[in-house]
This record gives structure tokens, C-alpha cells and sequence, in this order.
């Protein structure tokens, strides 16, 4: 949470009108149920990929539940290395994030040798 305050005091060398920025950190308890919610995402695609779930269910339904956990577990892992915690990690999750969501548009979006993409983009 961020608060402002533009009163200044003039005790410790701010003028009148300065902007104070008070911050507040993420406890690091917190930022591993973060990092955990990542890693479940991505383990529920793999699962439901390599099991054949996700070839069972519904073209849209496939390609929303791919899309969705690639671009969440996308935004976590950047989080994450922005916050500069759990650098390694966040890097892995990053990589299998963009292979998620490359891979999700490429089966889903692409023509492949002469078929038509199962969700047509522009008709």
C-alpha cells in the first residue's frame, strides 16, 4: 500500500509541499504462496496435457484454460523477479510461463499443414 503526504516537516530538511511515499513491503510468507500458486498453475496444465484432459475438453474452453494459466503464471513470475526474490525459480517459471502460452497460440490459433486452425482469428 502506498499513502501520501504532503504536509513536509521542516525538522528533517523537507519544504513545504515535498511528497512523502510510504511503503510497505510484502511479507516473505506471502510471496511464497505466490510463487506456489505459479507452480501449481503450470502443474495443472502439464498434468491436464500430458493425461489428455485438455484434448478432451472443449476447443475454447482448451485454449482459455491455456492461455489463462500462461499469462497468470506470466504476470507472477515477472512479480517476482521484479521483486528480486527467488531469482532462480522465477526465471523457470518464467520460461514455462511463454512455453505455456507459445505453445497454447500455436495449436490452437495456427493452420498446420494444410488444416485449418481450430480457432479461427480472422475469417
Amino acid at each position: 500500500m502506498i499513502g501520501y503526504s504532503f504536509g513536509g516537516n521542516r525538522r528533517n530538511g523537507q519544504g513545504k509541499g515535498a511528497v512523502k511515499i510510504k511503503t510497505t513491503e510484502i511479507p516473505e510468507r506471502k510471496l511464497r504462496v505466490i510463487l506456489a500458486l505459479a507452480i501449481i498453475l503450470e502443474s495443472i496444465f502439464f498434468i491436464g496435457f500430458f493425461t489428455g484432459v485438455l484434448s478432451n475438453l472443449h476447443v475454447y474452453i482448451g485454449a482459455a484454460t491455456g492461455l489463462v494459466i500462461g499469462f497468470v503464471s506470466l504476470l507472477i513470475s515477472a512479480y517476482l523477479l521484479a521483486k528480486k526474490s527467488y531469482g532462480a525459480i522465477s526465471l523457470c517459471i518464467l520460461f514455462f510461463s511463454v512455453l505455456i502460452t507459445f505453445f497454447t497460440f500455436v495449436a490452437y490459433f495456427l493452420p498446420e499443414a494444410g488444416y485449418p486452425p481450430p480457432i479461427r482469428l480472422f475469417f
